[in-house]
């Protein structure tokens, strides 16, 4: 698969190639069968570092997965609220993770989550998990090196010449790359500005709907995920709602 992504980014990327580009994406858009979806429950901000609504969120996932595609878990790490962030923001509990990780597990998924220091790396790296998730962060970025060679990352991208970049300087890691624009709702059609064919490849999706997995069919797909009745800064409307992600599992 990864040959494949690296074609289809190519044909993006070469002018001479654009008619080429469109019939091979079009073309995987109609036999892909399986894509990966990567459902971002937060922080501690949706859950409330609540074990019941954590049990509750899992559950109204499972109760709407078809299991037509292959649906990870992904929660947010921090050991300290970053400059970037609200300051009250709600960091999620370690020990509400661990209770997340092993619930899931037993309804059959896979938890993993993202890291925004190294603390909160070094923690999740006592966990056997499907991948790691690197944010759209520069000085994230900088510490890919500091996750293990032989761990799947999937890393979010702000644009394609940073996509070209990672791949040069990891092109023996096994990594995977998702197009973001890092607004809260983003803007749709700057997503297909930004990185048109790109899309085929992934979508971090902080749009307003899921128009984008619909359109593209990428082969891995994050969404953040609320309940009907969630609060807080991880419920905005870049989330969807279990019924609503019932429309693409």
């Amino acid at each position: 698969m990864c040959d494949m992504w690296q074609t289809v980014h190519n044909a993006v990327r070469d002018a001479d190639l654009q008619p080429y580009m469109f019939k091979r994406i079009e073309a995987e858009k109609r036999t892909q069968t399986m894509a990966e979806i990567i459902i971002d429950m937060g922080s501690g901000e949706t859950c409330r570092n609540d074990k019941n609504i954590v049990k509750r969120m899992i559950d109204e996932l499972a109760a709407v997965d078809t299991h037509k595609h292959r649906v990870y878990i992904k929660w947010q790490l921090f050991s300290v609220i970053p400059p970037t962030s609200p300051s009250d923001l709600l960091l999620l509990e370690w020990d509400v993770f661990d209770y997340a990780y092993r619930y899931a597990a037993k309804l059959g998924y896979q938890t993993t989550s993202s890291f925004f220091d190294m603390r909160s790396l070094t923690f999740l790296l006592d966990y056997e998990t499907p991948f790691i998730k690197v944010a759209c962060r520069k000085h994230l970025y900088d510490m890919i090196d500091e996750t293990p060679e032989n761990k799947r990352l999937v890393v979010s991208i702000p644009d394609p010449n940073k996509m070209d970049e990672l791949r040069e300087c990891y092109k023996d890691r096994d990594i995977s790359y998702l197009c973001c624009v890092p607004e809260y709702p983003a803007v749709q059609h700057y997503y297909e500005q930004r990185f048109w064919g790109n899309l085929a490849i992934g979508i971090s999706d902080h749009s307003k709907d899921l128009f984008l997995f619909k359109e593209w069919r990428p082969w891995v797909y994050e969404r953040h995920m609320k309940l009907e009745d969630s609060t807080g800064y991880d419920a905005g409307a870049y989330a969807s709602t279990p019924a609503e992600l019932g429309e693409i599992l």
